[in-house]
């Protein structure tokens, strides 16, 4: 079950600030359309940059990578030995949208002009790229530089302090309450039987003096009296 969270962190790659549960940060970064989740943060269930820049640290090495590989191609379209694959046939048409659109044709097919045309165009688009990527890298590694071993996370002053189920306090369940005689860590299978953990029980005696166990993350909140 997941825990709420009590307190927020910075994101390692976007920055952001987002909550905490079971310790790790939040899926952020997404839209949901038609119900699916498109575009979440690959910061997300990952720890806070309070705690860790190993992700940035990660991400920012891939993205020099990236902008290497983009700076050596804009060399090699400069001096024409890479050139895009399509350029502009010279007339438009309507998609499917019923939208006018330029009409592409493989490269070696178009006219000088619009092969001028493209090439410039694919050495802009590579060479922006790389600049990207590299201010990305380079924001990433300062923001960790200014947050790690230095920021400590922010409490939440929308959350309560969350009650632990403790031996000797009270828990109400299916509308009677009852006594917490002791708290384990004990396995839980899955409803398959197939797989299982190990959580926080608690165990109660019942009318007949039987002892039950029942995993203290079922138990609401509201429910519980320290």
């Amino acid at each position: 079950m997941t825990k709420q969270s009590t307190h927020t962190g910075t994101c390692q790659i976007c920055g952001g600030d987002w909550a905490l549960p079971n310790g790790l940060l939040s899926k952020h970064g997404y839209v949901v359309p038609h119900g699916y989740f498109v575009g979440v943060c690959i910061g997300a269930h990952h720890q806070p940059l309070e705690l860790s820049r190993k992700l940035a640290d990660e991400v920012a090495a891939d993205l020099d990578k990236d902008a290497e590989r983009l700076n050596t191609l804009a060399i090699e379209i400069a001096v024409g030995n890479a050139k895009p694959a399509q350029a502009k046939a010279g007339f438009s048409c309507k998609d499917r949208d019923n939208r006018w659109t330029q009409v592409l044709v493989p490269f070696a097919d178009a006219d000088k002009h619009y092969q001028r045309e493209a090439v410039e165009s694919f050495l802009w688009n590579t060479q922006s790229r790389a600049k990207q990527a590299t201010d990305i890298a380079k924001a990433i590694r300062t923001r960790a530089d200014r947050v790690t071993g230095k920021h400590t996370l922010r409490a939440r002053s929308d959350v309560p302090a969350r009650k632990v189920i403790v031996p000797g306090c009270h828990v109400t369940v299916g509308g009677k309450r009852y006594l917490v005689a002791d708290v384990q860590d004990r396995e839980q299978r899955s409803w398959t039987g197939r797989n299982s953990r190990f959580c926080a029980h608690y165990a109660v005696d019942n009318s007949k003096g039987q002892r039950f166990w029942s995993p203290c993350g079922s138990v609401r909140q509201d429910k519980i009296e320290l």
